[in-house]
């Protein structure tokens, strides 16, 4: 952040003389930093530079041994603004209408955040506190936080909430309780259960294969082990019969259909890499920006590479909020910029193979992850003048609704 705000509040200055080269190879022995220096065309020994306020006070030793001179031409730090309006009396007025401003804002409530939900989301909860008295603009002396946590622990699934009030914030703290039962395992897209009892819900099948296994807890099985299968095919369908002794069916029932099952599948496989490729080299040359936005948009002031010039740009956006925790809903920043080049070079045959090996045993983790069991793997890498090629095909066994993509 300090590096950041040298380019916002500085001193401006000349310096002149026929020793300014060993003046300035003394500072920088001494870690004095030197912003956008410039030398004067017109003058061969005379430099335009910024420099922070702690810097300016270490200069009057190698002033004295170098013979330079000095001479201020701006300066751009809060408290030189606020000696040189020290008189103004409109200026201390309008600084005490701030405070009290300020007072009086940080007496109501201007934001409400959630932490710990989940299945419950932010709109659900901010909705049931404004249902209760509690939304923007509401005065925090008439906030009751002990009525509000019993309230919340009494209509919500929670196993603990808690309400704290803190500056112009009310903050909502719950632990949800993830083993309560949903009405047949849905919930909705606001956080309460449903009662699906009537909804008929089928699985169907993602890929082609055989079925390795199937065992099913709701709903009727319209194949079996050993079966083959293909994409959208039904396998388990939501209705279960209730017949009498001579086999009549005497009621249906829709139900959310609930079952494990096994697909034995191949799936291809096929990922290359090039042999030429761009490499980033950093030249060391970077640009900084301000940043200040709001939800409509954002204004940027600083020093910007060209358009031909290859960049990478590091974004840092905080939110600005007045004493009180009091939410202006404007966001500020620091925009850093660094100039690369870019390099062409080729990999040897060793480092390809490697990469491809790499990025399949990073796929494999990633179906491994999603519960996919690997069989048997056959693939293979082919080479070309121009690129690598690892393809081949992997046998699994996959839960059919799942997807590996």
């Amino acid at each position: 952040m300090k590096n950041h705000l040298r380019y916002i509040f500085y001193i401006e200055l000349i310096i002149e003389g026929d020793e300014i080269r060993r003046f300035i190879n003394i500072c920088r022995k001494d870690d004095i930093t030197f912003i956008h220096m410039k030398y004067d065309g017109k003058y061969e020994n005379r430099i335009t530079v910024r420099m922070t306020r702690k810097d300016f006070f270490k200069l009057r030793k190698y002033i004295r041994l170098t013979h330079v001179h000095i001479k201020v031409t701006g300066k751009a730090y809060p408290v030189y603004f606020l000696f040189r309006y020290r008189k103004h009396y409109s200026f201390l007025t309008g600084m005490v209408v701030m405070f009290v401003v300020l007072r009086v804002l940080g007496m109501f409530v201007w934001e409400i955040d959630c932490y710990g939900n989940h299945i419950y989301t932010d709109e659900t909860i901010k909705k049931y506190m404004a249902d209760n008295g509690i939304c923007c603009a509401k005065f925090i002396k008439t906030i009751d936080c002990d009525s509000l946590e019993k309230k919340i622990r009494d209509d919500f699934d929670v196993t603990w909430a808690c309400v704290a009030v803190k500056g112009s914030r009310v903050i909502v703290y719950i632990k949800e309780n993830y083993s309560m039962e949903k009405a047949d395992g849905n919930t909705m897209a606001n956080g309460s259960g449903y009662d699906d009892t009537d909804v008929k819900k089928d699985i169907y099948s993602r890929y082609d294969g055989d079925i390795y296994s199937i065992i099913t807890r709701k709903g009727t099985p319209v194949v079996h082990s050993g079966d083959p299968v293909s994409v959208n095919q039904l396998l388990v369908e939501g209705i279960v019969t209730v017949t009498d002794d001579s086999g009549v069916v005497v009621k249906e029932t829709c139900v959310d259909s609930d079952a494990d099952i096994l697909v034995r599948t191949v799936i291809p496989y096929d990922d290359h890499i090039d042999v030429e490729y761009e490499d980033k080299v950093f030249t060391g040359e970077k640009n900084h920006r301000l940043i200040i936005g709001n939800e409509y948009g954002e204004l940027k002031a600083g020093i910007t590479f060209g358009e031909e010039t290859l960049y990478e740009s590091k974004t840092e956006n905080r939110k600005l909020y007045l004493p009180g925790h009091i939410d202006t809903k404007i966001t500020y920043g620091f925009e850093t910029q660094y100039e690369y080049n870019c390099i062409i070079k080729e990999r040897n045959e060793k480092e390809c193979r490697q990469l491809l090996e790499q990025r399949f045993d990073t796929y494999i983790k990633h179906i491994e992850q999603k519960g996919v069991q690997i069989i048997d793997c056959r693939v293979n890498i082919d080479a070309s003048e121009k690129n690598y090629r690892c393809t081949g095909e992997i046998e699994i066994l996959v839960d059919p609704e799942t997807d590996i993509r």
